[in-house]
């Protein structure tokens, strides 16, 4: 019987397996289109969307001799003239366009006009009317080809070029980078330091933030691809992305808007013929599809530039030989499509709730793809489910959901408040950072007080004097409360206090001064009382007593309810003693009826107030 379950349960898991994968939907791409056709030879191009909405394609072209860098703007009915961006006499090569943040447009390309090659750019700032004078980047003897560039999200551009180095054997090449930080440029980098060929680097930043450099070397015995990644701190390892005995070269790389990575190539078949490859990677590297054959014309297609456009294509331009003479073609994929939800916003009505209330918690999400989607919104507090819903959003649209927390059975304390968004069918991994958010805590708030202590300066007191109540309140819950604080003798009050932002835990110690003037004779018990506070549910604690203080006919020693040469002659007896003293009511001991005033020891006022009422009686 186990036998028969087990290859279930292996299926069973390769199946769920299988569904975790984002599944990379198969791109079908348009016919080739001729762009140049010139008697001349057209290749290396570099093509780019501006802000304005045009498409601009720049190459390298010999038409008058020597070879200059010429482009072409496409306004979505026509393309432009060709336009020269290079007149100088020598040659220009290998352009890449890129346009920064601030609108303006750079070309970047090789020059021999020093004598070798050198990496030149140039800028403009009003979409191609007017240009910058030419402005040399490297100086180095030997020769520096291939510029690319790329404006990372911190406005820094990068840029990576290979150079040309003798060798006893034949040339040798590496990669270099420099980078502007909106002030200069930096020093130069070595990229790679292999003592084979690494040739034609591309570079572009990520959606994560990190720079990918991929380039093609011959360090295998064979031309292959090859990229390292920048994490911000330090560069990888150097990883190989193409394994076969055909010759791989001339990369670009580039994240389409759904977040995968494309690396397209020329590749040499053994035939003699070049063909445009390329393979992606929706997990930012992690894994890749197989190499997909994008041309397949019996002619050379090669130098391929690719450019994510706004009309949600993916456009390729590259040379082709396939007419005779090398022209300048393009094709474009079929719209790539984005399922992308996000959680925007957290925001609980308020960082604080009494336990046993209901709080909404208002949560903001976002369809930020293409398609109308449906999927669950989830709300937690730190990780027990408040509440879900499903809704269905349009392609571009947001809403606002209200979640409503009961709290009654949660715990008092802190909670962190959290919404999640299900990850859609087709939605890219690399794009499901935003299906979460957490934004604070909120409070679940206990509120309980109580009254810890309660004590009397004297349990006997002569009307008409003071006798002071100590008693201590305690915080014991986890918020800070403000309350008043009321002392009695039986029910009467007899002072009432304010304690102001008690924190938890805290305890804060009173003192409430009873004026015994108005009292009657007779024993009285002493309280003192919290108010009962808002949720507040533990109570009982929040009164408390403590004995009781006897208010008796000032002067009067031996209670005989008048005060004559019998109470004189006991004050006398206990004069100068305190509590500390033997009790008695004989010489030099401390008789606690003849503290009128209730300080703890028998001096001169207690001597005088029984003077004072000497002869009176009730």
């Amino acid at each position: 019987m186990l036998s028969k379950r087990f290859p279930m349960a292996i299926i069973f898991i390769i199946l769920m397996v299988a569904m975790m994968i984002y599944p990379i939907t198969a791109v079908t791409w348009s016919a080739e289109t001729r762009l140049t056709e010139f008697r001349s030879m057209e290749g290396l191009p570099s093509i780019a969307q501006m802000s304005d909405g045009r498409i601009w394609i720049a190459f390298e072209s010999n038409i008058r001799g020597n070879t200059d860098i010429i482009y072409t703007a496409y306004n979505w009915q026509s393309w432009s003239n060709f336009l020269l961006l290079t007149t100088n006499e020598n040659n220009e090569i290998s352009p890449s366009l890129i346009q920064l943040s601030n609108g303006t447009i750079c070309l970047f390309f090789a020059s021999d006009r020093t004598g070798n090659y050198d990496i030149f750019y140039k800028k403009s700032s009003d979409n191609g009317q007017n240009w910058s004078n030419e402005i040399q980047l490297t100086t180095n003897e030997n020769d520096d080809y291939a510029p690319s560039a790329t404006q990372a999200a911190d406005g820094k551009i990068w840029l990576v070029w290979e150079r040309t180095f003798p060798s006893p054997t034949g040339a040798t090449d590496d990669i270099f980078y420099r980078v502007y930080n909106g002030v200069s440029w930096s020093g130069e980098f070595q990229l790679t330091t292999n003592p084979e060929r690494d040739q034609v680097p591309s570079i572009k930043q990520m959606r994560d933030g990190r720079i990918w450099v991929a380039w093609c070397s011959y360090r295998t015995g064979d031309f292959e691809i090859f990229y390292k990644i920048y994490d911000g701190a330090s560069w990888g390892s150097e990883i190989q992305r193409t394994f076969s005995t055909d010759i791989d070269i001339d990369p670009v790389i580039l994240q389409t808007r759904d977040g995968v990575i494309w690396i397209v190539w020329t590749s040499s078949k053994p035939t003699g013929t070049d063909d445009l490859y390329y393979m992606t990677s929706a997990d930012n590297g992690a894994t890749w599809s197989a190499a997909s054959e994008l041309t397949t014309n019996a002619a050379d297609d090669m130098w391929p530039s690719i450019a994510q456009i706004s009309d949600k294509k993916l456009w390729v331009a590259f040379t082709s030989n396939r007419l005779d003479n090398y022209d300048i073609y393009y094709k474009t994929s079929d719209e790539i499509i984005i399922h992308d939800v996000a959680i925007t916003s957290v925001t609980p009505a308020s960082n604080v709730v009494d336990k046993g209330s209901t709080l909404p918690i208002y949560v903001g999400v976002e369809n930020q793809g293409d398609a109308s989607e449906t999927f669950s919104v989830s709300c937690y507090a730190q990780s027990l489910l408040i509440g879900s819903q499903i809704i269905t959003l349009n392609s571009a649209s947001s809403t606002t959901l209200t979640f409503s927390w009961d709290t009654t059975t949660y715990n008092p304390g802190s909670y962190t408040i959290k919404a999640t968004a299900s990850v859609v069918a087709g939605e890219n991994p690399v794009n499901t950072d935003d299906n979460t958010l957490i934004d604070g805590s909120v409070l679940v708030a206990i509120h309980d007080i109580a009254v810890t202590s309660v004590s009397t300066s004297t349990s006997i007191i002569a009307q008409g004097q003071i006798v002071k109540v100590y008693a201590t309140v305690r915080n014991e819950g986890n918020i800070k409360e403000t309350f008043l604080v009321k002392a009695y003798y039986d029910s009467t009050a007899i002072e009432t206090q304010e304690v102001k932002d008690l924190g938890p835990s805290a305890s804060k110690n009173l003192i409430f001064n009873w004026n015994t003037s108005s009292a009657s004779l007779g024993t009285y018990t002493v309280s003192v009382t919290a108010p009962t506070l808002p949720a507040e549910t533990d109570t009982a604690d929040n009164s408390k007593t403590d004995g009781t203080v006897r208010v008796k006919f000032p002067g009067n020693v031996d209670n005989d309810n008048d005060v004559d040469i019998m109470d004189m002659a006991l004050i006398a007896r206990a004069l100068g003693s305190d509590s500390e003293w033997p009790l008695g009511t004989d010489w030099d001991m401390w008789n606690p009826e003849a503290d009128f005033n209730g300080d703890q020891r028998v001096d001169v006022i207690d001597l005088y107030i029984g003077g004072k009422h000497y002869g009176e009686s009730i």
